[in-house]
């Protein structure tokens, strides 16, 4: 991989790391999926599960968001973030 396309990862990571931050800040308390399909209406920048879930374990592990899992809603239980 060249610098170039390194910088640009790296600013992506950065980037979903905002709009997500930014979100959850506008909206308030979401799961996981609501994030993605949100973040998904902004268009293509933003790319689906794979690169969301691990940007939000990281806001978690770095004391940025809150995750609480809720399971009072039927179906499977939900992580939610805020």
């Amino acid at each position: 991989m060249d610098v170039f396309a390194s910088w640009v990862a790296q600013a992506r990571k950065g980037l979903v790391e905002l709009f997500v931050l930014e979100l959850l800040r506008r909206r308030g308390r979401m799961h996981g999926y609501g994030i993605v399909q949100a973040l998904d209406e902004l268009g293509d920048l933003v790319a689906g599960l794979s690169t969301v879930y691990p940007v939000l374990k990281r806001l978690e592990a770095d004391g940025l968001v809150a995750a609480a899992w809720e399971t009072g809603t039927p179906g499977n239980p939900r992580k939610y973030y805020e």
